[in-house]
């Protein structure tokens, strides 16, 4: 019997091998129909929360190129694993979106340290070539509540409650 909580689809933009996704009990799986799982979008997520060098190296293109957008950062992927892992406190988050177009990866995630003191939401572009990730472009925003000016108009309203 199928799960209600399982979808799969394929698609092609005139591409020779069609991405294909997998959404099973929680977990997106990225593949190709002719070759089998490219990565777990989750399992890089929960690598980087937990900051494990050796998992997150796992997902790279050793000549990997990441760019940190809002901070006009470029890293090699020995300095990315150097900022990611060596970054103080410990971590937790929600990948709360993925897009897949084409060899291209979209997932925004909420991050937070564990004493949820404070919250990011990171948007990130992760371009896989060969079922690694060969550049990963993220733009990280703090989370935190409208401007004055804004409040004092009286308009928009939470998303969230």
């Amino acid at each position: 019997m199928r799960s209600a909580n399982r979808k799969s689809s394929c698609y092609s933009n005139n591409r020779l091998l069609p991405l294909c996704y997998r959404f099973s009990d929680g977990i997106l799986y990225l593949y190709n129909w002719q070759r089998s799982y490219l990565m777990n979008i989750y399992e890089f997520w929960k690598a980087v929360l937990k900051q494990d060098e050796q998992e997150i190296r796992n997902y790279f293109h050793q000549d990997a190129r990441i760019c940190w957008h809002c901070t006009n950062e470029l890293f090699t992927l020995d300095e990315y694993i150097i900022a990611n892992c060596e970054y103080p406190g410990d971590w937790d988050g929600v990948v709360e979106r993925v897009e897949l177009l084409d060899d291209l990866i979209i997932s925004v995630t909420l991050v937070y340290p564990k004493d949820q003191t404070v919250s990011y939401h990171v948007v990130s572009f992760l371009k896989l070539q060969q079922d690694k990730i060969i550049s990963l472009d993220e733009y990280w925003a703090d989370d935190g509540s409208a401007p004055q000016w804004r409040l004092d108009k009286h308009i928009g309203k939470p998303i969230k409650e």
